[in-house]
């Protein structure tokens, strides 16, 4: 029988179906029959009797063998929104992660078993789906491995599937590569989920602009972050407005701090810092009084910044980076107002992080630094602190060791020194305002903004 062009099949898909039935909806709505069937894939008609009866299945080159001769290349539900069963799962499934239940989610999708029509032509979007939501559980859940895996397992058929399962893979995959610390990369694939076209992009632009503010402040480039951020806070979701205001808001002090605009940076600080009481978030809460710290030591008010950061400590769990954060702080607080205890509280500060090397190479580093009158020590901040923290894109924490070397060479009237170290901060600024040289030359295909529309620039 010769059949007519390519087509979709429109049918009310039921999850619970199974494919022998879907198969058989499929040559019956073609004007076949089960010795059509039969005859295509070359058996007898008992054998596609036992199939449709649950005792056999079809194989995967069965199915294509039928969908090739039937010139079926879609199959599926009569609207894409309707209130049938495929919808109303993945509305669940949508919900229950955008809420955090990831245990409850998971239990729907083992409950429907949507894998099994990867072997059908919509298979491949319901299938995808599926598994791209349980990278979303796996990275909310902190099991980055089993993310990679799932998010793996896809990527042979990222091409041929739909914009949105194409968006949420850009977007995951961009995710993970932040955990990886691989922000070049993880940058790429934002760019290229936020321009999909793809209308449930828009609902969760907010999100694609803060991980990308988060990649640029993670290359040490905080004016491009700053735009990220700035985007996201215009494009908030309306279900959770002051959590993501006070989280962007806490990213935005700091950002601001490093690109020395210290009115706006307090600005953010203080909304964070309020926001952050009225939800009762000790994490952000903690942050922002470290951050009110930074700004005062840019000031040189060390003294204030030495309140904000012991304040800070009533709400950091020793051990944890953002107790060694403050503590370095406060440590180059006390090192740069000459406080009588910077000795004995550094002594402190490395062996209570012996366990952290980041941090122990750090408060090393502060020990050099305020032995800065010592060659030795000098030689060490100049070539060997500033070389590490620069591989590291640390620039900020630099900032604040040229802010004290400064300091400290204009009170010995060093002036070839503060003019030396001065040139070196501005060539460090410029870095910071610029982009980074490295990613300049690299001439990476990234997403850039048009700050005043917030659109995709050409």
């Amino acid at each position: 029988m010769e059949r007519g062009n390519h087509m979709s099949i429109h049918m009310p898909v039921d999850l619970k179906m199974p494919t022998a039935n879907i198969v058989q909806y499929i040559y019956k709505a073609m004007d076949g029959n089960i010795e059509e069937v039969a005859d295509i894939l070359g058996c007898d008609v008992e054998t596609i009797e036992k199939i449709e009866a649950g005792k056999e299945q079809y194989t995967k080159q069965q199915i294509s063998k039928i969908l090739e001769f039937y010139k079926v290349d879609r199959l599926e539900p009569p609207t894409r929104f309707s209130d049938g069963e495929v919808e109303k799962i993945l509305r669940l499934w949508r919900t229950r992660i955008s809420k955090g239940n990831f245990k409850d989610a998971k239990k729907y999708h083992e409950k429907f078993h949507l894998e099994k029509y990867d072997v059908l032509p919509a298979g491949l979007d319901l299938s995808m789906l599926y598994n791209m939501f349980l990278v979303k559980y796996f990275i909310n859940t902190n099991s980055i491995d089993d993310a990679m895996i799932t998010l793996r397992a896809a990527e042979p058929k990222v091409e041929e599937a739909n914009p949105e399962n194409q968006y949420h893979y850009h977007y995951n995959k961009g995710v993970i590569l932040i955990f990886l610390e691989d922000y070049k990369e993880a940058l790429k694939h934002f760019s290229i989920a936020y321009k999909l076209d793809y209308v449930e992009v828009k609902p969760h632009a907010h999100m694609i602009h803060y991980n990308m503010g988060v990649c640029y402040s993670k290359l040490g480039m905080c004016i491009r972050a700053i735009a990220q951020y700035e985007i996201a806070y215009t494009l908030l979701d309306r279900e959770q407005p002051y959590y993501f205001a006070m989280v962007i808001s806490n990213n935005l002090g700091v950002e601001y701090i490093r690109a020395k605009d210290l009115e706006l940076a307090k600005k953010y600080i203080n909304d964070a810092m309020r926001l952050s009481v009225k939800l009762a978030d000790e994490k952000n809460y903690q942050l922002a009084l470290q951050n009110a710290g930074c700004i005062n030591i840019k000031e040189n008010d060390f003294e204030k910044a030495l309140e904000y950061f012991e304040k800070s400590f009533d709400y950091a769990e020793e051990g944890e980076s953002s107790f060694f954060d403050t503590l370095f702080y406060k440590m180059l607080c006390l090192i740069s107002s000459k406080h009588p205890s910077a000795e004995l509280e550094l002594s402190v500060a490395k062996l209570t992080s012996k366990d952290n090397d980041y941090f122990l190479t750090l408060f090393v580093a502060l020990s050099h630094l305020r032995d800065l009158e010592n060659e030795e020590a000098e030689d060490f901040i100049e070539n060997t602190t500033i070389p590490w923290l620069m591989e590291r894109k640390e620039y900020y924490r630099i900032q604040y060791i040229y802010q004290f070397m400064i300091n400290h060479y204009t009170e010995l009237d060093y002036k070839n020194d503060v003019l030396r170290i001065q040139d070196k901060s501005n060539g460090l600024y410029e870095i910071m305002l610029l982009g980074g040289e490295e990613l300049e030359k690299e001439k990476i295909d990234l997403l850039f903004i048009d700050f005043n529309t917030g659109k995709p620039s050409d």
